[in-house]
């Protein structure tokens, strides 16, 4: 069994999750990403989501940084 979708919430902790899941990222039956970031990690996110082939396509909330954590969608480069 392998997941199509991933649900990250782990309070700053979000880009060693994503280190360790490589493997799971580079498997094509995941489809959709989303995860909670906050300023000091959202930038390395996003970069690491981008090197899987996923692609940003929502930001709730923290857009403009003035808000400390945003919600963000990516689904995979199809």
């Amino acid at each position: 069994v392998a997941p199509t979708h991933l649900k990250i919430d782990v309070d700053g902790a979000e880009t060693d999750v994503l280190t360790g899941a490589a493997s799971v990222l580079a498997d094509e039956r995941l489809r959709d990403i989303f995860i909670e970031t906050d300023a000091n990690t959202h930038d390395e996110c996003v970069a690491i989501l981008a090197g899987a082939g996923f692609n940003l396509v929502g930001t709730y909330g923290g857009a403009d940084r003035q808000i400390s954590t945003a919600n963000l969608i990516f689904t995979r480069a199809r």
